[in-house]
């Protein structure tokens, strides 16, 4: 996207290239890619994969926003474009508006939510993507046992201590961090 201190646009991809560059001209002329076709595949004889000799069509959003962008809100934005609707069937257990997890403030963005390896448990993560410290609140439909910060291997961090269970798990996230939990139910 492009900004100044008015404001700025961004632009969401949703399905195609995901491809952007804001030329360094005067204007701030911004180039998008649609579509690349090359003469033959990388290491591979010529057949017509390179070629993208069909019928294609793109998705994207301009989102135009006032002073400095919040990339948090344009984060959630693009996740949400992109997954588009969902439907997911339930036992109605927590009433119409029921859903599993939810963010209090929305600082702390989700990046996974899946049973754990060992089928111990479900593992969470969250990320930060701003340039500030960001304090959020997870609110969970039904009461985890505990939970403990993890490595991306799904092992406890040295000196991580268990969190007491309930609905709710605390998160305090520097600039630019992630985090990942485990939570047993």
């Amino acid at each position: 996207g492009v900004t100044s201190r008015q404001g700025g646009f961004a632009l969401i991809a949703g399905n195609g290239h995901h491809e952007v560059a804001v030329k360094a001209d005067p204007a701030g002329t911004i180039a998008l890619t649609l579509m690349r076709a090359f003469k033959k595949t990388v290491k591979a004889p010529m057949d017509d994969r390179s070629q993208l000799l069909h019928r294609m069509e793109f998705d994207w959003q301009i989102v135009p926003f006032d002073g400095k962008p919040n990339y948090a809100a344009l984060t959630r934005q693009q996740q949400a474009f992109q997954a588009g609707m969902q439907s997911v069937a339930t036992r109605n257990e927590g009433g119409p508006n029921a859903t599993f997890l939810k963010a209090e403030t929305g600082s702390a963005l989700l990046s996974c939510l899946k049973t754990a390896q060992d089928r111990n448990g479900l593992i969470l993560r969250v990320y930060n993507p701003t340039e500030r410290s960001v304090k959020d609140r997870l609110t969970f439909a039904f009461p985890f046992r505990s939970a403990i910060a993890v490595n991306h291997a799904e092992e406890p961090l040295a000196g991580a201590k268990p969190i007491r269970g309930g609905k709710q798990l605390p998160v305090e996230l520097s600039k630019q961090k992630i985090r990942t939990y485990r939570l047993l139910f």
